[in-house]
C-alpha cells in the first residue's frame, strides 16, 4: 500500500559535541552542573579509557542521602559494553534499549564519539519520523472509512470536512469528503460509527478489537498534535511538562508498537 519509507536511528539523533563533567568535581557540584545545562547525563573527563558517567537521577538520590560533598568519581559507573550501542541501531531497537537504559554512549578506537538519551527521542529528527509513519495511518483509515461510512457520518463527526471538500468543488480534483478530515475525526468516526447491523466496520479492519482500537488511536492523535506542533514525544522529568499527558518511554514504545501493528495489518 505504501511505498518504502525513510528510517531513522542512533546516527541521525546521538548528540556529538560531548560535555565531559570535570574529574574534580563532588557530586553536587556535578548535580548542579547537570541541572543548569539540562543534561540527564554526562561523561567524566579522563585522559584514557576506561571511561565513567554519571546519571543526574543518581546524583539527586546521593545529594537527598547526604552524600553530596564526596568526590564525583566515588559514585560514577563505568562505561562498559553494556553502555555502548551502535550508530547502526534503528529506532525501533533504540527505544527498547532506551526503555531499559536512559543513555547510552556510542565510541570506537578507544573514543568516544557520541552520547544518546531518552531526551534525544525529543529532536527533531524523532518528530519527522514518527509523523511519517502516523500520516500513513492516516491514509489507511481514509481508505477504510470511504467505503463503509456514509457522508452523514462523516460530517458528523468533523466540523470541516463539508466546507473544505465544496470549496475545492469546482477544482478538477479526485478527492473524497474523508480526504479532508483530520486524524481527530478520524478517531472519532471509528469511535462512534456503528453500522445498521451495530457493529463497527472500521475496526473490524483493524487489529483490534472496538475498544482497544478506540483507545490506540486515542494515543497515536496525542502523540500526532505533539510531534506536529514541536512538542515532545516522551516527557522527560524535572527538564519539561509540555506532552500531553506526561507520555513516557514505556508509553511510547507502546504506541509505536501498535502503530507497527496498524500498518503492518493494512498490507
Amino acid at each position: 500500500m505504501f511505498g518504502e519509507e525513510f528510517t531513522i536511528g542512533v546516527r541521525d539523533l546521538m548528540t556529538t559535541e560531548i560535555y565531559y563533567l570535570s574529574s574534580e568535581y563532588t557530586v553536587n557540584e556535578a548535580l548542579v552542573d547537570l541541572q543548569e545545562k539540562q543534561f540527564n547525563a554526562a561523561p567524566i573527563k579522563g585522559n584514557t579509557s576506561p571511561y565513567h558517567y554519571v546519571r543526574r537521577k543518581r546524583l539527586e538520590s546521593l545529594y537527598t542521602d547526604g552524600f553530596g560533598s564526596d568526590d564525583l568519581l566515588d559514585h560514577a559507573s563505568q562505561i562498559d559494553l553494556d553502555s555502548l550501542i551502535s550508530p547502526d541501531t534503528d529506532f525501533e531497537e533504540l527505544i527498547e534499549l532506551l526503555e531499559e537504559k536512559t543513555v547510552y554512549f556510542i565510541g570506537w578506537n578507544d573514543r568516544l564519539e557520541g552520547i544518546i538519551t531518552q531526551a534525544d527521542l525529543n529532536k527533531l529528527a524523532s518528530h519527522t519520523y514518527l509523523y511519517s509513519k502516523i500520516n500513513q495511518i492516516e491514509t489507511y483509515l481514509r481508505d477504510v472509512i470511504h467505503p463503509t461510512t456514509s457522508a452523514q457520518v462523516i460530517e458528523e463527526n468533523s466540523e470541516e470536512a463539508r466546507s473544505k471538500y465544496e470549496d475545492d468543488g469546482d477544482a478538477d480534483l479526485q478527492l473524497r469528503l474523508v480526504d479532508y478530515t483530520t486524524f481527530e475525526d478520524l478517531y472519532e468516526i471509528v469511535k462512534h460509527h456503528r453500522s445498521s447491523e451495530g457493529n463497527n466496520p472500521i475496526s473490524q479492519q483493524l487489529p483490534f478489537d472496538q475498544e482497544n482500537a478506540v483507545r490506540i488511536l486515542y494515543k497515536i492523535k496525542e502523540l500526532r498534535n505533539d510531534v506536529a506542533h514541536h512538542g515532545n514525544t516522551i516527557h522527560i522529568m524535572g527538564i519539561d511538562q509540555s506532552t500531553e499527558d506526561n507520555r513516557d518511554i514505556r508509553d511510547l514504545r507502546r504506541i509505536y508498537d501498535n502503530m507497527n501493528k496498524i500498518l503492518e495489518y493494512s498490507r
